[in-house]
């Protein structure tokens, strides 16, 4: 049974072409040509290999590449959020928000998901210097609705992100091992999502570097990886539907019109507002937005 089982594997293999390397100029093809070119071999030659990991090399991070060079843009979710596997709670959250600060200044913003009576709402919370960037605010909350869509099908989620507007990422990573600066909570890093962190360098947890990449400036270092639009809402999804789960208190819900600041609230005690609020709804086609992304993270690592 074992042998018929591997027969059929390297049959598929073979039929498929996922072996062989098409080494034709892809513009010369005729429309009823094949897409697999059966007459090359399936190893490529030294002068291709060279080619393939110069171009990958450039475009991205070498831990984001594949066994045959090309780049994965979901590569960073594999170990993204490894050092919270214990869970996150509001202090890391709040500790992600005060070590964005730049020159006396918040640079980070928070994005909180509440449930009310007739469905949910997507709320920001900031100081009003880290607010003034409104049209990259609203990039950033629209990408977090998508993400949210099919998110709701199992339920209401717990979210709260704190996410930087700086150029650059900020925790730099000194060793293998978290070294805190200061605070209670010794085991972990800040939970700070970042447009520029290169997880080899930074503890931050990268967002995608094209995403809004028209409202915020240019990353110092970070390489810039283009993804089409339906990747960034895969990789957006992905990623906070991880987070989500490791999140360990359930954020509260307060009136755009309240002032009052609770000490069970860190970020609001912290100077932060509810700034701005979207709705959320279920995405009517969340189930096919699931399945596509599942197919899209599957070619992404081939």
């Amino acid at each position: 049974m074992l042998d018929d089982v591997a027969s059929s594997y390297q049959a598929f293999l073979i039929d498929s072409g996922a072996l062989y390397i098409d080494l034709r100029d892809e513009n010369s093809l005729e429309a009823n040509a094949s897409r697999v070119d059966y007459t090359r071999h399936m190893m490529a030659s030294d002068d291709f290999t060279s080619q393939m990991q110069e171009a990958g090399a450039q475009s991205c991070s070498e831990d984001a590449l594949t066994p045959s060079w090309r780049c994965n843009s979901f590569a960073a979710l594999g170990n993204a959020l490894l050092p919270w596997q214990k869970g996150i709670s509001q202090e890391d959250t709040l500790r992600a928000v005060r070590i964005a600060d730049k020159d006396g200044a918040q640079q980070a913003v928070v994005f909180r998901l509440v449930e009310k009576h007739d469905g949910a709402e997507l709320r920001l919370l900031a100081t009003a210097e880290a607010s003034e960037q409104s049209d990259l605010v609203d990039c950033i909350a629209a990408a977090i609705i998508a993400a949210v869509g099919p998110m709701l099908l199992e339920g209401m989620p717990r979210l709260e992100v704190a996410v930087s507007l700086r150029n650059e990422a900020v925790s730099r990573r000194m060793s293998t091992l978290w070294s805190p600066p200061y605070g209670r909570r010794e085991d972990v890093p800040p939970p700070l999502f970042s447009f520029c962190s290169e997880q080899k360098d930074f503890w931050d947890i990268p967002l995608p570097s094209s995403l809004c990449h028209a409202f915020r400036p240019t990353c110092k270092n970070a390489k810039v990886m283009q993804l089409q639009a339906e990747e960034e809402q895969c990789y957006i999804f992905r990623l906070l539907r991880a987070y989500a789960e490791l999140l360990r208190y359930r954020p509260l819900g307060h009136a755009m019109e309240e002032q009052a600041l609770t000490m069970d609230d860190l970020i609001m005690a912290s100077g932060a507002a509810v700034l701005k609020s979207w709705p959320v709804e279920l995405n009517p086609s969340a189930q096919d937005l699931m399945s596509q992304c599942d197919m899209l993270v599957a070619r992404a690592a081939a």
